[in-house]
């Protein structure tokens, strides 16, 4: 839905006033980002401990890990856990989060960062490109930033693997080098993989953008005509039932069955298809304005200027039925009664809309649903009963469930700085560099405090301290971006070698310095 803005005597907005619509606009856009952000992230913590739990954590002696009796209803539960990791292995105790994060990390990747060249504009590559999801601009953030970010976490991994460092014990140090290695290995596969699944699934939801897809990549066989490479240099921008259409995408049998759905429509933009036929090589040297005027009628819903009109008249191209083909798509009776969608942006949601009352009305919907969160884990933290352990583990999953929501929203402000830095350094990712580091110091830091005063600390201190290290620090860290990034920086492998050494440098700082902490007072 799209509003448009006036003053109280109905007159149009002034260049100021319009500035300040455009700020007030942002400035709810970032809230409703944050509120989301929030929400997402206190759930991506819950989710985590409890994969921890299920996976390992729940085998740990409870004085060593305050999640141990989560399920632990009842003396008489028969909750055993899986028991594939520990803290003391390799096999991390969030090694299995990480994988999940990771690969849901992948699978909500965009077109862009997928490489899919002809839906590069695509947010959510797997989803159909008319799905109203892929217009909820906000809530990608939130699952990717909030959600993802904070199922998976680097602070708790690396405490992990410096305890078992640090720990004295007959292949230790073997086990936390080896621990580093398969927990950067396995997440980067878990996002490779999800990655795949992404593209598997837009090309079995978007079969026309798969077959386009083909035939660019077989640009070096017989299948790029002359119309399909002027198409990927010059039609980027069409909507993509015309690209597809003007360019021999559709199959024969198919483009029959659309002379049948809406044969006026398609009697018009044959005429234009036929007239421009011998102009869409890459040897004409019209094909620009061929281009200028597609966009204009069919992008733009503008008129062609004279010049474009004069080019087209020479060359005898039939401006009028493309005229009269894009007047009618949205209004014809054929058009709303069949099944074929001729423009799949009318399927997206108005949810990214500019529009103030749309996004007032979506920040008291994120605010609700985040108040109403935080709401259920204080109340469950606070009305807890049952045997000491129970009640402790009860009240600390839910308060980390709260200081999830700054360290997430702490990571995600700092992402803003990625690529600032000047100079021969500007690849580095520094906002999640900053943030994976400083969350391993908290994390680190937090361990030693409970390692040397856990009995002389107050109930609800230590409580506090491990819903610190769970939910601050393991939601201001993040696996998820971390690998999602080294991916980004190894496609310019073997010209740099920047993926390695943000990979390597961030793990071996934080090693080193929590290390130079911890070691001391153990």
């Amino acid at each position: 839905m799209v509003v448009q803005l006036k003053t109280t005597n109905d007159t149009p907005l002034t260049t100021d006033n319009k500035q300040q619509s455009s700020s007030n606009n942002s400035t709810i856009t970032l809230i409703i980002s944050a509120l989301y952000i929030s929400a997402f992230a206190i759930c991506g913590t819950l989710f985590r401990v409890l994969i921890g739990t299920l996976f390992g954590s729940y085998c740990e002696d409870p004085t060593q890990n305050a999640i141990k009796h989560l399920f632990d209803y009842s003396n008489k539960s028969s909750f055993t856990g899986i028991c594939l990791t520990s803290a003391q292995s390799a096999l991390f105790v969030d090694l299995p989060a990480n994988m999940v994060g990771s690969l849901l990390m992948g699978m909500l990747q965009s077109g862009l960062v997928l490489g899919l060249a002809n839906s590069n504009n695509v947010p959510i590559a797997w989803l159909p490109i008319g799905h109203r999801f892929q217009g909820m601009d906000a809530i990608h953030l939130a699952f990717r930033t909030g959600f993802c970010g904070s199922i998976t976490t680097f602070s708790s991994w690396n405490t992990q693997m410096v305890t078992l460092l640090t720990s004295g014990t007959q292949g230790s140090a073997a086990q936390a080098i080896f621990g580093y290695i398969i927990g950067l290995e396995l997440a980067l596969a878990s996002y490779t993989i999800g990655k795949h699944i992404a593209i598997l699934g837009h090309r079995y939801l978007n079969p026309l953008h798969a077959r386009e897809a083909d035939i660019m990549v077989n640009n070096n066989s017989s299948t790029m005509t002359p119309e399909h490479a002027h198409h990927f240099v010059y039609h980027r921008d069409l909507p993509d039932f015309e690209r597809h259409y003007l360019t021999n995408v559709f199959y024969k049998e198919e483009v029959e069955q659309l002379k049948e759905d809406i044969p006026m429509l398609m009697e018009e933009l044959e005429k234009w298809k036929k007239s421009t036929q011998d102009h869409r090589n890459l040897s004409c040297n019209v094909r620009g304005d061929l281009s200028n005027i597609e966009r204009c009628l069919l992008v733009e819903e503008d008129e062609p200027n004279d010049l474009m009109l004069n080019v087209a008249q020479q060359a005898g191209w039939d401006v009028d039925a493309l005229r009269r083909y894009a007047h009618g798509k949205n209004s014809s009776k054929e058009c709303n009664d069949s099944s074929i969608s001729l423009d799949d942006k009318s399927c997206r949601s108005d949810f990214s809309s500019s529009s103030p009352i749309a996004d007032a009305d979506h920040a008291v919907f994120a605010a609700i649903v985040l108040l109403v969160t935080c709401g259920l884990l204080i109340s469950s933290a606070l009305l807890t009963e049952g045997h000491k352990y129970t009640s402790q583990n009860y009240q600390t999953f839910c308060i980390s469930g709260l200081f999830a929501v700054p360290g997430a929203l702490m990571r995600w402000r700092l992402s803003k700085l990625n690529g600032k830095l000047q100079g021969k350094y500007q690849w580095l990712p520094v906002g999640t560099f900053i943030a994976n580091v400083t969350a391993s110091l908290i994390s680190i830091s937090v361990t030693v405090v409970l390692d040397q005063f856990s009995n002389d600390l107050p109930y609800w201190g230590v409580i506090s301290l491990v819903a610190v290290k769970t939910g601050l620090a393991g939601s201001l860290s993040t696996v998820s971006s971390f690998v999602a990034e080294i991916d980004q920086l190894l496609k310019s492998f073997p010209m740099h070698i920047w993926g390695y050494i943000y990979a390597t440098g961030t793990i071996f700082l934080a090693c080193i310095l929590c290390v130079t902490i911890y070691a001391p007072v153990i």
